[in-house]
């Protein structure tokens, strides 16, 4: 990354010119702070903003100011829509609002739905306010198209696979291992034949890393206690198809969701009497078995990575995207 040396080495001025030529301060000529903006954008300039603020304590003696503010970028028209949608992005949300006020930063969010919004209207905005992270908040609900924003201004991270571009570092739970986890844990709990159901939507959903984890579950299991997976492709008749499921397979245990746990529920009204179950996901308040997704620890890591490529003034995309996966918990019903 280019650094004022750099820039006054290019142009054979010394560092202090390009310091206040950067800074539009007036004891430089109007040229040579253009040419120096010029330079600046030819060779990737572009400040670190803890330094800026540090430096301008130092130059003025006033206190420093707050790190600055974090955009979180959001598919829907409000909060309200947004936070509804499913409660992990209520639990992501909150988690980043906490770790960057730890952080020294705020967070103001950004919805692409709201009347009168666009992308290009963000981007706007976002550069008068001098804003330069963004968190891109699960999930995109149309990724058929790229939003055209100018990202090289940007240090951006974004969760989960819904965001197919920009193709950025990357914060995700990791479903491959909570589905084995599930199959694991049945089975130290005495499940001998343990079925699992997906809804036809989340088929592809995840980079299809639920399906990646039953394929591998099953692999693991001697050939007479595989069971096929049961896809509820959300018709009228799917109730019917899912007990001719279990009268034929006749599954000790179910992995599946709040659908089919209810199901199971008014197939057998007696608990004794049910196969074990166990959700993909846990919420709050409930008393299911599931998998703790954990996104509060995503939501923090969001806010840490997007913190670190600000401190190390990195922008855009990057070449070589990272992509992290957050482990879940065991939750016993």
């Amino acid at each position: 990354m280019p650094n004022q040396r750099d820039i006054a080495r290019h142009l054979g001025l010394s560092q202090s010119t390009v310091s206040f030529a950067l800074r539009d301060s007036p004891l430089i000529a109007k040229e040579t702070r253009e040419l120096v903006h010029q330079a600046a954008a030819e060779l990737g300039y572009h400040p670190n903003p803890l330094v800026a603020s540090l430096m301008e304590h130092i130059r003025t003696g006033r206190p420093m100011q707050e790190q600055g503010c974090l955009a979180i970028l959001v598919d829907f028209a409000n909060e309200a829509e947004w936070l509804s949608f499913h409660v992990a992005y209520e639990q992501q949300y909150a988690a980043i609002q906490q770790r960057a006020a730890e952080r020294g930063y705020r967070t103001e969010c950004f919805f692409l739905r709201a009347p009168g919004m666009s992308p290009a209207t963000i981007d706007r905005i976002l550069y008068a306010r001098g804003i330069v992270g963004i968190i891109l908040a699960g999930p995109r609900k149309d990724s058929s198209y790229e939003l055209a924003m100018k990202w090289e201004r940007y240090a951006i991270v974004r969760v989960g696979y819904t965001w197919q571009h920009p193709a950025v570092d990357c914060v995700a739970a990791h479903n491959r291992h909570h589905v084995e986890m599930a199959f694991r844990e049945l089975t130290n709990r005495g499940a001998q034949r343990i079925g699992f159901c997906l809804g036809q939507k989340a088929l592809n959903r995840a980079d299809s890393n639920w399906m990646a984890g039953y394929l591998i579950s099953q692999q693991a299991l001697p050939k007479s206690r595989q069971i096929p997976l049961f896809l509820n492709a959300g018709s009228s008749n799917e109730s019917k198809r899912f007990i001719r499921w279990l009268e034929q397979w006749k599954p000790d245990a179910v992995i599946g969701g709040d659908t089919e746990s209810r199901w199971l529920e008014t197939q057998f009204p007696d608990p004794s009497q049910r196969p074990q179950f166990c959700g993909r996901f846990h919420y709050p308040d409930t008393s299911v078995t599931a998998i703790e997704e954990n996104n509060s620890i995503i939501g923090e890591t969001l806010c840490d990575l997007v913190i670190e490529q600000l401190t190390l003034n990195k922008r855009g995309v990057p070449a070589h995207a990272r992509l992290i996966l957050i482990e879940g918990s065991w939750v016993p019903g």
